[in-house]
């Protein structure tokens, strides 16, 4: 009867942190608003040194509270990492979704165009799905060591640097975050944008940079882990 007690007590005590942690609705609310202030630079400006100086500053803002994601593939990357809960995943998703729609859609008021990243049939489509792979990686893995390696768990150099990392990556050319092209190609559907290759966008915006999300997981597991330790985990945020 004592055993049963104490695996009920445990199984309330599971119950009741995992709904603890599902609806601690700050971190939510940190990944939306990143989100849109990066996407909003993004759509806005398309100049790297603001795309990621606005990165820079929104990662001090949010990363003691949600980990300042703002895009699916670093949310992948940690949980592949083994830094983010599995049942954070879906809700951390789409408060950076709705980020990135809030944003293209102000930009759409603002402008009067539509931001749609979109692929010319002049261009190599499986040269610029390799970049977007490779160049996401880079950020992801990056990302994975300033944010998750005991080397940087006192330094306060994360935002530097990666602020620096998607300055030069954007300067070559990219999204290298499946949110933006989702977000563009739901807005140019509903409100009627111009006509631009589904097929081609989804794998170079959304299926590239999820690749080389995953790429940058399983590459950091095998090259840093175990001896790199890990400090960085979205469930010890409040």
């Amino acid at each position: 009867f004592q055993n049963e007690c104490i695996i009920s007590k445990n199984t309330e005590e599971n119950v009741f942190y995992f709904l603890k942690e599902s609806f601690s609705m700050k971190r939510y609310v940190i990944e939306m608003l990143g989100t849109f202030f990066v996407v909003l630079a993004v759509s806005l400006t398309e100049n790297p040194l603001a795309i990621g100086l606005m990165y820079l500053a929104m990662l001090y803002v949010g990363a003691r509270i949600s980990g300042a994601h703002y895009n699916p593939a670093i949310t992948q990357a940690m949980w592949l990492r083994g830094s983010f809960a599995t049942h954070l995943i879906a809700p951390f998703v789409v408060a950076q979704l709705l980020g990135a729609v809030a944003a293209i859609g102000l930009e759409y008021h603002l402008s009067g165009s539509l931001f749609v990243p979109d692929i010319s049939p002049e261009d190599n489509v499986w040269l610029i799905s390799l970049l977007e792979l490779l160049f996401t990686f880079v950020l992801c893995y990056v990302y994975l060591v300033v944010r998750t390696t005991h080397a940087f768990k006192k330094s306060q150099l994360y935002g530097l640097i990666l602020g620096f990392t998607l300055i030069g990556l954007a300067s070559m050319g990219g999204l290298f975050n499946p949110a933006i092209g989702l977000a563009a190609l739901f807005l140019n559907t509903i409100l009627g944008g111009t006509a631009v290759s589904l097929g081609h966008n989804v794998l170079v915006y959304v299926i590239c940079p999820l690749l080389g999300s995953a790429l940058a997981g399983f590459a950091f597991d095998y090259l840093e882990a175990p001896a790199s330790g890990q400090f960085a985990s979205v469930d010890s945020a409040e």
